[in-house]
């Protein structure tokens, strides 16, 4: 299955979303994209997803 995951709030390494979600999906056989503001936050992405660099959102307006 493909699976399409997506942050521009949270840092791109947050516990919650790669170490604990994008690891079990990646476990479990799936390919992930993982859209997320990599380049803001100084972070290479894993090897084993698809990455989208986006801009992080910031402020009240999200």
């Amino acid at each position: 299955m493909r699976v399409c995951v997506c942050t521009i709030v949270h840092h791109p390494e947050d516990a919650r979303i790669l170490h604990r979600q994008i690891r079990a999906l990646l476990d479990a056989g799936h390919e992930v994209t993982y859209i997320a503001p990599f380049r803001a936050c100084n972070v290479t992405p894993w090897r084993e997803v698809s990455p989208v660099d986006v801009p992080r959102a910031a402020g009240r307006r999200r």
